[in-house]
């Protein structure tokens, strides 16, 4: 179904899943993309061993080979900085390891066209 979108966050037809769900097909795309990267055997390993997924207060943060890649928010009326609400389930770049670049979101993870926004380095 359609939905009118702020301008930010380009993506559509909201899917019926879980938060749980949303956080792992995000984890699965970022394993494929980087699978499907150069690489030796042995890296490939090692980066998805790494991969951590930790529930804090506003938002998830997912690590992997010790950095950041993205955040996704999981707590209502969390303010961008320029003023609007972001939406449950918006995907963040970091702006260090303990919080996210508010300026706007790169997608939703409720959103079936989002995951093309997905790399293993993050969100883009």
């Amino acid at each position: 179904m359609p939905l009118d979108m702020p301008d930010m966050n380009p993506c559509s037809e909201i899917l019926g899943i879980t938060m749980d769900e949303a956080v792992n097909r995000v984890v699965q795309k970022m394993v494929t993309d980087y699978l499907d990267s150069t690489g030796s055997r042995e890296m490939k390993i090692r980066f998805v061993k790494s991969i951590k997924v930790e529930q804090l207060q506003k938002w998830v943060r997912i690590t992997a080979d010790g950095s950041v890649k993205m955040f996704i928010v999981t707590a209502p009326n969390v303010e961008s900085t320029s003023g609007r609400l972001f939406e449950i389930g918006d995907m963040l770049k970091p702006a260090s390891y303990k919080a996210p670049a508010k300026n706007f979101a790169r997608g939703n993870v409720f959103r079936s066209d989002c995951l093309k926004r997905v790399r293993w380095l993050g969100v883009i």
